[in-house]
């Protein structure tokens, strides 16, 4: 596959040249790669035209794995998890695309993750570039790319992951290359955009995997691009950015589409905050995938994209990193991805160890294909359970005394649990003790009656046990009869929605009084 020099030709059409434009001269005879956690000074790394973003999403920052054996670029990525959590072993999956002499290759390789190593499988017939992948139940979907020179093809290849054969499915309705995918229903796959081989596309091309048939779904929005990308979350899409030939230039527009329920072709569509990295294309982009302890409601509802051309001309890149929260629908950023790149195309979601992870390989660094392979982790699946369970320090109470509960507190799988506090509200007619309580407790608005305390027990390893004590003066004259009721709970505040389990983080002891305490602590009948 040829590719026209840049420094050669200048500013061209998107539709005619490699990595928006071409590589230079140098670049394409360089064998260099960049290595992982190549910093900011390493090439040119640009943000323009910035969104407000609402806060910064939790994540515990990217990591770099073991590289590829060799360079590779816009090519598509998958991943697979064989057996049942948390004992199931995962596999990532790096599909066709172009390698370091800047030709298509259909080499399949496959990331053990518990081994940390790569090998390659049956490779990809025929070989394209700037195309994205699907993996719905055991197969990987490859619709479309370009198998010459910006030559888009209708082909639909398919990866059956068991037997480790290709086959294909039915073609698509229109060749297309450089597009946004994603998948809804555990069915449909939906091709969006790209280019057509004579223009950029708006089309949406629907397939549906149980009747290996393609229909027609409403168009996108706006201005039409290629390099665009994006993903689904549920029955809400939102796909970003992309080249307009017709502008000859780089865009930042996003739109969020809502898939019908009924029919899921049928695509209500509207415009929402430009991408906060401002104008960009051949970004990657996609979903974390869980396999293990169900989500709550409030859980993998976001989109990743990072990396990514910000001007076209195919020699500055980027490495911010963006997620879109479908929970508030808001743009939030995340930490920089470690090696700017461009051309790379659908980020694959992974989840291993129990925790949701986005991955992207390879990509274009502004002067050499790159082989790297980084990884940015969220955190547990599903929050942890807590538990917590209370006992007094007496059967009965007396008057005038000390009465000290003990709080017992425990960090059950997936993980770790973040921001964990242990609360208590002052009983009635009692008064809190501090000086024979855990010291960190802090009551509100006082330490009176009412009062509600709250110690902080910061984040917690699984299978983490420990106790508080939480003490209280009993009352001055009580009634033969009289209880004291002490409600306790514990929280923590999860990245991926509230604590699934909650009928175990409150507890509750009732402590009755009695006119009469022997020496041994046991009440008068």
């Amino acid at each position: 596959m040829q590719f026209i020099s840049a420094s050669t030709i200048g500013l061209v059409a998107f539709g005619v040249v490699s990595l928006f434009h071409a590589p230079t001269a140098a670049a394409q005879s360089s064998s260099a790669v960049a290595p992982p956690w190549r910093g900011n000074n390493e090439h040119s790394l640009s943000v323009s035209a910035p969104t407000a973003v609402s806060s910064v999403f939790p994540t515990q920052g990217w990591a770099s794995r073991t590289d590829m054996a060799a360079g590779r670029w816009a090519h598509a990525m998958a991943a697979y998890s064989f057996g049942t959590y948390p004992t199931n072993s995962v596999f990532l999956y790096v599909i066709s695309g172009a390698d370091a002499s800047f030709a298509n290759t259909g080499t399949l390789s496959r990331y053990d993750v518990a081994l940390d190593s790569w090998s390659d499988l049956a490779p990809m017939a025929p070989s394209r570039m700037q195309i994205s992948a699907a993996r719905i139940g055991g197969r990987i979907y490859v619709p479309g790319g370009y198998a010459g020179s910006f030559s888009p093809t209708t082909t639909l290849s398919i990866y059956d992951i068991a037997v480790g054969t290709w086959g294909t499915g039915a073609v698509l309705p229109q060749a297309t290359g450089d597009y946004a995918i994603g998948t809804y229903a555990d069915r449909y796959i939906y091709v969006i955009g790209g280019y057509s081989g004579s223009g950029d596309l708006n089309n949406v091309q629907v397939y549906d995997t149980q009747t290996d048939s393609w229909q027609a779904a409403t168009a996108k929005p706006g201005t039409a691009t290629a390099g665009l990308r994006g993903g689904i979350v549920g029955n809400q899409i939102i796909v970003v950015g992309g080249y307009s030939q017709s502008l000859a230039a780089e865009l930042a527009d996003a739109y969020v589409g809502t898939i019908d329920a009924v029919d899921p072709t049928v695509i209500v569509w509207a415009p929402i905050a430009a991408y906060p990295g401002g104008t960009v294309g051949r970004l990657g982009a996609g979903v974390p995938v869980a396999v293990g302890p169900a989500v709550g409601a409030a859980g993998l509802n976001f989109v990743v994209f990072t990396g990514g051309d910000p001007d076209g001309q195919g020699v500055s890149v980027k490495n911010d990193t963006w997620i879109y929260d479908f929970n508030d629908s808001t743009w939030k950023s995340g930490p920089n991805k470690p090696t700017g790149v461009s051309n790379i195309c659908n980020l694959a979601g992974v989840s291993s160890g129990g925790e949701l992870r986005i991955v992207t390989t390879g990509g274009y660094n502004g002067a050499n294909i790159t082989t790297v392979n980084e990884w940015l982790t969220f955190g547990y699946e599903a929050p942890p359970d807590l538990a917590l369970t209370a006992t007094a320090s007496s059967d009965l109470f007396d008057k005038n005394s000390l009465l000290v509960y003990t709080l017992d507190y425990i960090v059950d799988a997936p993980g770790s649990a973040d921001n964990v506090t242990v609360s208590d509200t002052v009983p009635a007619g009692t008064a809190f003790d501090a000086s024979a309580s855990s010291p960190g407790w802090a009551c509100t608005p006082d330490d009176k009656e009412g009062s509600v305390c709250v110690i902080a027990l910061g984040t917690l390893a699984e299978g983490t046990s420990g106790s508080v004590l939480f003490a209280i003066d009993t009352p001055t004259n009580p009634a033969d009869g009289d209880y004291i009721d002490n409600v306790a709970s514990i929280s923590t505040i999860a990245s991926f929605g509230p604590e699934q389990n909650l009928a175990n983080n409150t507890t509750s002891v009732s402590t009755p009084y009695s006119t009469r305490i022997f020496a041994d602590g046991f009440g008068t009948p």
